[in-house]
């Protein structure tokens, strides 16, 4: 026996609409969880963002503190260069932190020093008074040194400073 549609009588297809129904799925009217347990995608990239907030609070701050200027006993001192045609001035700034009043003047030795030279220019001079700045200058010919360094010594404490020089 053969329909009309040419299939064959040995096969029989059988359509239940309320089995239909029931096999797809549905989104439940009232889903509990919120929407990470809907989004896995969400939940990873919000704890990705929040572990790089957290790394970056962490370790800025001590990035940072590498690029501040230098404290000796309550004394800011940084250094800086710059060239000219064949001279290589350095500047070591020294600021007084201290807010009170001096009760006298201090001494500081400042040794400026090239790194490819056995010359050294030493300075011995008042340290500045409260809440104000002062200006060391030297300059050096130039030897084809990378860095310069001073070594500031403030009431029995030193720090050297480098800094790399900048040719234009």
């Amino acid at each position: 026996m053969s329909d009309k549609h040419r299939m064959d009588s040995d096969y029989n297809y059988y359509f239940n609409r309320e089995e239909y129904e029931k096999s797809r799925y549905k989104e439940p009217s009232t889903f509990k969880g919120g929407p990470f347990r809907r989004n896995k995608t969400l939940l990873i990239t919000l704890l990705d963002i929040s572990i790089i907030v957290l790394i970056i609070t962490v370790v800025l701050p001590f990035v940072r503190k590498s690029y501040e200027v230098p404290d000796l006993n309550g004394y800011k001192v940084k250094l800086t260069n710059y060239c000219m045609e064949e001279d290589i001035y350095l500047n070591l700034l020294i600021t007084n932190k201290a807010k009170d009043k001096a009760e006298g003047a201090l001494l500081t030795d400042i040794e400026f020093r090239m790194e490819n030279s056995d010359r050294s220019i030493y300075i011995n001079d008042l340290l500045p008074l409260p809440g104000e700045s002062l200006t060391y200058r030297t300059s050096f010919k130039d030897d084809g040194s990378e860095t310069a360094s001073a070594k500031v010594s403030i009431k029995g404490d030193s720090i050297i400073l480098n800094v790399k020089l900048s040719r234009k």
